[in-house]
């Protein structure tokens, strides 16, 4: 009796933590087949493979009880990086992340992206904002170098946006001597995002 109650208690965990697990959507936004090679960032967002030497780094959602997710590709080999606290990281050419917020609403998501981009308008020397709009979404798009010697990264690219109720960021970070064209391979990048519906 007693090994019945466990296997049945074993059984309702796994019921109730399989339960938990992210479902990918069918459909896209525009009425497409999701497709299983992209990768899912939260129940939002499929990101197609990505060009520009883009190799997937990290996809977590181990935030989710927060609905917060993040996503990282990197560009170029990893190389030991000693940063101001003492700790030894991997350093990249470039590196590019994928932050997503759900919200309560559309007003929050806005809200929080615009957060966010007052955040980095603080931390950074911004040399330009630009409008962009790629896969039928409109991002503001910072262009912007670093300032101080805590940053291993010398300039980036940083795109905000709100999607229904979800704020996005995508940022590339790129060490001084990379030689791609951030924009480009950021604007390219969300130009792979399928969206939800």
């Amino acid at each position: 009796m007693k090994r019945m109650k466990c296997l049945l208690l074993c059984g309702a965990l796994v019921f109730c933590l399989t339960g938990c697990v992210q479902q990918a959507p069918t459909t896209t936004s525009g009425g497409e087949d999701w497709d299983a090679d992209w990768t899912l960032v939260g129940t939002t967002i499929g990101i197609e493979e990505p060009g520009n030497g883009l190799t997937l780094l990290d996809n977590k959602d181990a935030l989710t009880a927060s609905g917060l997710y993040y996503a990282a590709w990197v560009i170029g080999e990893a190389e030991e990086y000693v940063n101001s606290d003492g700790d030894t990281i991997d350093l990249y050419a470039a590196q590019l992340y994928v932050l997503l917020q759900d919200c309560d609403d559309e007003d929050a998501a806005q809200t929080s992206a615009d957060g966010w981009q007052a955040q980095e308008e603080d931390a950074y020397n911004v040399l330009s904002v630009e409008t962009a709009t790629c896969a039928d979404q409109t991002f503001t798009v910072l262009i912007y170098e670093t300032e101080g010697e805590d940053n291993p990264y010398a300039s980036g690219v940083s795109a905000f946006t709100a999607y229904q109720n979800h704020a996005i960021n995508v940022e590339l970070a790129c060490q001084e001597g990379f030689d791609g064209d951030a924009y480009a391979i950021l604007t390219e990048f969300l130009e792979g995002f399928h969206y939800a519906e």
